[in-house]
């Protein structure tokens, strides 16, 4: 039977998902592809501050643990090797992300990582010599972990944007008393951007936040879901601080704090 030794190697921020994927096959695989359940070495370090994990295998036939694909559809980039053995020769699959976040399956023998001497040959009386090395070297490059964890690092905002705009905290815990405020408050047809739950009693954590229009004329975020008396009593307090010449909409803060 053509069992072979197989490891795989993924990042320590991928082990958890690795393990728990592992796991959910262990008993297949101890029946249908492998023999003995993986095993753990521990975490060893590559430059750069990349942690990664190693699994073995001892004994998987032909090579096939069954979940390379769900790796795959989960986007765990991983390092799979396995040594020759029983008629099957070694060979490496690798699955990664390229600079454009692509998901890409690479496959390679030993054949791949080197360059036979004719080639070179061939490649100098062409003139093609420094070419054709660099382009090898530039796709194995590609499989290193440092370059792995550069393209899957959060990608930083292309342009920090950060402006001061208007804002007014009102202190009404009368209003977190009446009815139609709640009513409102609570509303599931008009969802209110809020810290309060709908449907469980108001507290001082049932703040609300609403937008006025900066021209003032009684537009906004709640204008006709707001009861009337309370989003005209919005607007009112607005004028007594801002102009109606104003360029930015007004975020109202409406706080349910008991005054002493």
């Amino acid at each position: 039977m053509s069992y072979v030794a197989v490891e795989i190697t993924v990042r320590k921020a991928d082990s958890e998902r690795f393990e728990a994927m592992a796991s959910d096959y262990q008993s297949r695989l101890e029946t249908n592809s492998c023999k003995f359940p993986w095993q753990r070495p521990g975490v060893t370090n590559q430059g750069a501050g990349v942690q990664l994990v190693t699994y073995c295998w001892e004994a998987v036939k032909f090579a096939v643990l069954g979940f390379e694909e769900e790796l795959q559809n989960d986007l765990i980039p991983y390092s799979k090797t396995w040594s020759e053995e029983n008629g099957i020769n070694p060979a490496e699959e690798h699955f990664r992300f390229d600079a454009n976040h692509t998901p890409r399956l690479i496959q390679l023998t030993d054949e791949d990582r080197s360059i036979s001497v004719q080639d070179l040959n061939e490649a100098l009386l062409a003139g093609m010599l420094e070419t054709v090395i660099n382009e090898r070297l530039e796709a194995l490059d590609g499989l290193s972990w440092e370059r792995q964890e550069a393209v899957l690092m959060p990608l930083p905002p292309t342009k920090m944007f950060a402006e001061k705009r208007p804002g007014l905290v009102f202190n009404v815990p009368t209003w977190f008393e009446d009815p139609r405020f709640i009513a409102w408050l609570n509303s599931r047809e008009n969802p209110v951007m809020t810290w309060h739950t709908p449907g469980e009693e108001v507290g001082e954590y049932s703040d609300c936040v609403v937008f006025v229009d900066p021209s003032l004329d009684g537009d906004g975020s709640d204008q006709g879901a707001m009861p009337d008396v309370f989003w005209n009593a919005v607007v009112e307090m607005c004028k007594q601080h801002f102009s109606p010449d104003f360029s930015y909409s007004i975020a109202v803060q409406l706080t349910n704090l008991q005054e002493d």
